[in-house]
């Protein structure tokens, strides 16, 4: 079965091109990534925001 040019537009949909790749300076992502974080900079922001959530939910936890 041969890849038609339909299945390669929908794979452009889908996944990140070079030059969306370049302004995340990762190897892979989908458009998906690249709409939730505009830069890795951010992503990482975010993620450190997340972890100090989670650990003050733990700790609430632990003294309940």
């Amino acid at each position: 079965m041969a890849i038609t040019n339909k299945d390669i537009q929908k794979l452009k949909e889908v996944f990140a091109t070079k030059e969306d790749l370049e302004k995340l300076k990762t190897v892979f992502a989908t458009k998906e990534d690249l709409k939730q974080f505009e830069t890795r900079e951010e992503a990482a922001k975010r993620h450190g925001e997340v972890m100090q959530s989670l650990d003050t939910l733990m700790k609430e936890k632990e003294t309940a």
